[in-house]
């Protein structure tokens, strides 16, 4: 569209989306390693440049715009009966939730979260947001240490349960999708893939939608992945 734009990036952020983001002509800043520094130096920025700070989940057009992920989900597959989704600060699974539960509130929907970084489930059997102290997962796109003022009390009202999931089933499950799916996936996407493989999704033989969201992966991860040995894909 023409507009400036400056993204906030963790120290050590993987290359491909640093690459990706300056590709579609935006600037790049690091800070810090948690969300918590990122945004407040965000907002930093927007007031000294006299631009719009935008939230990376708990907006309410970008919690509209991700339930479109729901809407198309229940027009492709009105068959579905349970919905798998990722857990970072909760944008992606509160527009999906709302879209859903308001049309279908038959239908289960499970929140996946790594066990490393897994703030809404702390906060939910808290009663409360809660922040955590230290997170620290390969899923790199889920690493929150705190929901969303927006995202907990939506994902609180409608969802049916969060499922953890441990660092060596996100791996396999990477290695999975890549190697008998053919699809290349990061490890913030092959959450609910490691929830299916797993087998901790509860009752059986359900028609299950698991929603891979995001792609960005470097050579040299896939070159480690596919290096590990003793970890045959199911």
């Amino acid at each position: 569209m023409g507009y400036p734009c400056v993204i906030v990036v963790p120290k050590g952020a993987i290359e491909a989306k640093v690459q990706a983001i300056k590709g579609l002509g935006a600037e790049v800043i690091y800070c810090g390693t948690s969300s918590e520094e990122r945004r407040k130096k965000a907002r930093e920025l927007s007031e000294e440049r006299k631009m719009i700070f935008v939230h990376s989940f708990d907006d309410p057009k970008i919690i509209s715009g991700q339930g479109t992920v729901g809407l198309e989900i229940l027009e492709d597959f009105p068959e579905v009966e349970v919905i798998l989704a990722p857990i970072g600060g909760g944008g992606l699974i509160s527009g999906i939730l709302s879209a859903v539960k308001e049309k279908r509130p038959d239908i289960k929907v499970y929140g996946v979260e790594p066990s490393e970084s897994n703030c809404m489930y702390v906060s939910l059997h808290e009663g409360k947001i809660t922040k955590l102290l230290k997170t620290s997962t390969i899923a790199d796109g889920l690493r929150s240490n705190r929901p969303g003022n927006l995202t907990f009390p939506i994902v609180r009202k409608y969802i049916d349960d969060i499922i953890l999931v441990c660092e060596d089933d996100i791996l396999k499950a990477t290695k999975n999708l890549l190697l008998k799916a053919k699809l290349l996936v990061e490890p913030s996407g092959a959450v609910t893939s490691a929830a299916l493989i797993s087998k901790k999704i509860p009752g059986k033989n359900k028609k299950v939608v698991p929603i891979i969201s995001g792609g960005n992966v470097d050579l040299e991860f896939i070159k480690k992945l596919l290096d590990k040995k003793g970890e045959n894909t199911r």
